[in-house]
Formats: C-alpha cells, sequence, structure tokens
C-alpha cells in the first residue's frame, strides 16, 4: 500500500475528524518517543532534510517554528550543514563539553564548529562523525567540505 502524503511531502496516517486535521506519522514518532502528546505550538525536524524519513532518531522537537527555522538556510530546503553537528550531538544528549572530550578537544572549539565560525579539519570531522555515527561529508555544505579537504584548514579556519 502506497503512503498517502500531504502538500508539504510528509507521510499522512490518518485523520482527526473533530478537528479537521491530518494526522502526520512523524508527529507521531515524536509522541511516542517523548511518550507524551505534542503542543501545536512544537515542531518536528527531520534531521536528514527528508520528510519521510520518520525513524526517530531521524526526528528533533522544536519547541517553535522559529526554533525549527534555525535548522534550515536561507532558502528552506537548503540546510545549513554546521548546524547538522549540534542537532545530531543534542539528538545524542551530549553536551559540548563531552563531545568535546570523547575528541579531545575543548568546549570552545565545538561551540565555534557548531556556529560556523571555524573549519575543523578533516581528521577533526572524522572523529566527531564516529562519536554522531554519520558519514563526515553529512556534516557541511560542499563547498566547505572542498577546503577541509584541500587540507586548506589546516588548525581549523576560522570565518
Amino acid at each position: 500500500m502506497e503512503n498517502k502524503l500531504n502538500n508539504e511531502d510528509y507521510i499522512i496516517i490518518g485523520k482527526m475528524w473533530e478537528m479537521k486535521s491530518t494526522l502526520s506519522e512523524h508527529r507521531v514518532a515524536m509522541a511516542l518517543k517523548l511518550k507524551r502528546p505534542l503542543k501545536k505550538s512544537e515542531v518536528v525536524h527531520h534531521i536528514n532534510h527528508n520528510n519521510k524519513d520518520n525513524n526517530p532518531n531521524n526526528l528533533l522537537l522544536c519547541k517553535d517554528k522559529s526554533e525549527h527555522y534555525k535548522y534550515h538556510g536561507s532558502k528552506w530546503n537548503e540546510p545549513i550543514k554546521y548546524h547538522r553537528i549540534k542537532m545530531l550531538r543534542e539528538n545524542k544528549n551530549l553536551t559540548q563539553e563531552e563531545l568535546a572530550k570523547l575528541i579531545g578537544f575543548n568546549r570552545t572549539w565545538i561551540s565555534w564548529i557548531e556556529t560556523g565560525r571555524m573549519l575543523p579539519t578533516k581528521d577533526v570531522l572524522l572523529k566527531i562523525s564516529r562519536v554522531l555515527g554519520c558519514e563526515y561529508t553529512d556534516l557541511y555544505r560542499d563547498e566547505d567540505l572542498e577546503i577541509i579537504e584541500s587540507g586548506s584548514s589546516k588548525n581549523g579556519k576560522c570565518k
């Protein structure tokens, strides 16, 4: 059976007749993960930006639309990749301090990396990706990866 999709490409699993609204699979998955109903203002973000991937590990709860918007670039569907490090870290319930210890750096560097103030070296990105359970190429934009892979960010490149 093929999934029904709404106009934003989210999977619809039912209709709540009394509210005249649809029930989206990603919101149900997050509610089950949290073991509580979602507030109407809360927004569920797909970490990999694939609206059909409703694996609970791919979902992040945002308190409202403005917080959700931070995880997207100037164009709605253009992710800002360095924010992915923060999202994945928080999804693993790690603080900046804990991530820093796991990769052998200090918390300030992690903060700079997460905010895009510094591009890490490829070695640092590999360490971060191992801890966060993803590929290092998932963490940055292609143009930043070219700089990182060319070695131009020898000790981290401040923007």
